[in-house]
C-alpha cells in the first residue's frame, strides 16, 4: 500500500428540502445480529442524485474501525461490490449487497474526489489519480 493525498470533503445534500426528498436516503449496513445471522459492514449510506440522472451512493458515516484502518472515509463513493457495478444503484440496494454472513468478505471499490495514492513517492507515474481504490471488510 501506498501514501494517500488530497481528500476532498464529503458530498453534501444541496439543501434541507433535499434531505426530505425522495432523492435523499439512507440506509445503515451495522451489524444486526451475531449467532449466523446475516449482518453488515458497519457503514451508513446516503444517496445523493448525480448530476446524469441517476443515483451516487456514498458512506455517510463509519462504525467499522477495520473500514477506517483501510483508508475509508465519509464521503467515498460507493462503485462496486464484489464484481458487481453499482453505480446508479440506491442506497437500499448497496445495503442489501453488504449484508451477509458473520465472517464472510466482501471487495468494496471506492471513488474519492481528488485522490491520489503513490506506490513509490518521487518516481513519475507511480501515482494513480483517478480516485478508485479497492477495500476488502469481513462483515
Amino acid at each position: 500500500g501506498g501514501a494517500v493525498y488530497k481528500a476532498a470533503p464529503p458530498p453534501r445534500a444541496e439543501s434541507e428540502s433535499a434531505a426530505s426528498s425522495s432523492s435523499l436516503r439512507r440506509a445503515s449496513t451495522a451489524s444486526r445480529s451475531a449467532g449466523g445471522r446475516p449482518t453488515g459492514v458497519g457503514l451508513m449510506l446516503m444517496q445523493n442524485a448525480s448530476p446524469d440522472g441517476g443515483f451516487e451512493v456514498y458512506i455517510d458515516s463509519i462504525q467499522n474501525r477495520a473500514a477506517q484502518d483501510q483508508g475509508v472515509r465519509v464521503g467515498d463513493v460507493v462503485r462496486w461490490v464484489d464484481s458487481r457495478d453499482v453505480t446508479n444503484h440506491r442506497a437500499f440496494e448497496v445495503r442489501s449487497l453488504l449484508i451477509g454472513k458473520v465472517g464472510s468478505q466482501v471487495h468494496l471499490t471506492l471513488q474519492r474526489a481528488g485522490l491520489c495514492i503513490c506506490g513509490t513517492p518521487g518516481k513519475e507515474g507511480a501515482c494513480r489519480c483517478q480516485g478508485m481504490f479497492e477495500v476488502i471488510l469481513t462483515r
